[in-house]
């Protein structure tokens, strides 16, 4: 069974969440893998652990980030922790056999996005859906990310956008991946999406969504296409 066909995700108590966020933050490395450990021994599926636990872990450092809670090197830190356990494989079970398959799409922040958690969690999922994800972060410059389209010869992007100081940088980027790479279907996601969606609904995009079983079936239909 798919780990996107299990039902419902559980919901998990603020207060769990935000023990998790203090971990990614502050806590040593053996601490955060025990916690992680402990969930997975529990035989909670990757699913649930990424969309139930980690998705709304990364939301909720999103927002501190927005109220200037916590510095940038703070959600860096945090950032590239999570980053870390996604790209080796290290969230989920251990024994699952990560498919490989003709799909492929690029997922990247906006340029200047500091927060970068919910692009590397949707990246994994993805490739253990078969996908072949290659993932651009930080970003520094539109021109970063239509070279990297053209490098990998894909027309799916993905772009994840927290921050609402990101719009504009956003605007250029849709604006470079019309004018260079026009047959690039682009999809946004994250936080700020559901704040507001208006800004997102002007920019001539090819979807956005912040469900992400929502915003996976908008990427499966671009690959159909």
């Amino acid at each position: 069974m798919s780990v996107y066909e299990q039902g419902p995700v559980y919901q998990y108590s603020t207060e769990h969440l935000k023990g998790f966020g203090r971990l990614l933050l502050f806590g040593a490395y053996v601490d955060f893998r025990s916690f992680l450990d402990g969930f997975i021994a529990s035989g909670v599926s990757s699913r649930e652990l990424y969309l139930g636990v980690v998705a709304p872990c990364a939301r909720w450092l999103g927002e501190l980030w927005e109220r200037n809670e916590v510095s940038i090197s703070d959600i860096l830190a945090a950032s590239s922790r999570l980053d870390d356990l996604v790209r080796k494989r290290e969230l989920g079970n251990p024994n699952v056999i990560i498919k490989s398959g003709p799909r492929s799409a690029l997922l990247a922040t906006v340029p200047g996005e500091a927060h970068t958690l919910g692009v590397g969690v949707a990246a994994g999922l993805l490739r253990d859906e078969g996908w072949n994800i290659d993932l651009l972060m930080p970003t520094e410059s539109p021109m970063e990310i239509v070279s990297m389209l053209d490098r990998l010869r894909t027309k799916i992007l993905g772009v994840s956008v927290s921050s609402s100081s990101s719009v504009h940088s956003l605007y250029t980027l849709v604006k470079a991946v019309r004018e260079y790479a026009p047959e690039t279907k682009v999809l946004v996601s994250g936080s700020l999406v559901s704040v507001n969606p208006k800004p997102f609904e002007m920019l001539g995009l090819d979807g956005f969504e912040t469900d992400f079983d929502k915003a996976k079936s908008i990427i499966e239909g671009f690959s159909s296409q």
